[in-house]
Order: C-alpha cells, then structure tokens, then sequence
C-alpha cells in the first residue's frame, strides 16, 4: 500500500471515533428513555398506588461526591511532569527515545497523584461531615 493511502485511512478512521461515539451515546440515550417511558405506561396500565409507583420511578438517592478536586489532581500531576522533566535534566537529558527518560516522567506523575490523594485526604478529614436528616 502507499504511505498517503495509509494515512488518509488513519485520519478517516481518527475522524470517525468522535462521530461514532455521538451516535452510539444519542441510541444509548435514547433507549433509556424509552424504556423509562414503557415503566410509566405499565404503571398507569396497571394502576399501582404512588408509593410504589415512586419507587420504581425514582432513583435511589446516591451519594454525590459534591467535592471537585479533579483541579487539585491536574495540577499535582502536572507540578509532578515538571518535577520528572528537572530531574531529567539534572541527571544529564536522556534522549525521549530512552525508556529512562519515560520512566522518570512516570515517576513524576505518579508523584503527584500520590501528593494529591493525601491533600485529598487532608482536606476530606477537615470537613465536618454532615449528618442525614431524619423526617
């Protein structure tokens, strides 16, 4: 095969996974609703009290995290590259196609998910936590 034919197919196929993944989301969606639409029908159909009603309409009250520390994580794993690029630096400038040279980069990151999961921490432990309420 030639190179250019090899690369418009590597850029049809890389153009196409967005759009694929749109469509499959709307179908996924959609079904859903749908099947959300036939248990209100066979609940009217069938004429069950409300009590019941609610509980197969209603979802489960989850807990939600209302906390976003998914900046606190970005920002430790990118302090964490810089802290992997310096010391790749320091210890002479690998060339990128050396595994040593990802593996410092690695062990930067991971460094700073760690340090985020224990600020996480900290700051989790610092809250009050709230009580449920009872009615």
């Amino acid at each position: 095969m030639d190179n250019s034919v090899i690369g418009l197919f590597a850029v049809v196929l890389t153009m196409s996974i967005p759009i694929v993944a749109i469509v499959f989301g709307m179908i996924a969606q959609m079904r859903k609703r749908q099947i959300e639409s036939e248990i209100r029908k066979s609940i009217i159909e069938n004429h069950v009290d409300a009590e019941t009603a609610k509980l197969l309409i209603v979802k489960p009250e989850q807990e939600k995290d209302t906390k976003n520390y998914g900046t606190l994580r970005a920002s430790c794993v990118l302090l964490g590259l810089g802290v992997g690029y310096s010391v790749d630096c320091l210890i002479g400038g690998l060339d990128i196609a050396n595994v040593g040279y990802w593996i410092i980069i690695a062990c930067g990151v991971g460094l700073g998910l760690l340090a985020s999961f224990f600020i996480q921490r900290y700051m989790e432990k610092k809250e009050p936590k709230s009580e449920p309420t009872e009615e």
